[in-house]
């Protein structure tokens, strides 16, 4: 299983940058983000 971390607003913006998927809820509370990553990542 992966890990679950919090990040800050501003680390949140900068790997937003390289999504490549975007799913979009209708969410309205300020700040109550999710990133999911998948995929093969070199340590």
């Amino acid at each position: 299983m992966g890990k679950v971390s919090k990040i800050s607003h501003e680390e949140f913006k900068e790997l937003t940058a390289r999504t490549k998927v975007l799913i979009r809820t209708g969410e309205l509370t300020p700040y109550s983000n999710v990133i999911l990553v998948s995929g093969v990542f070199p340590e």
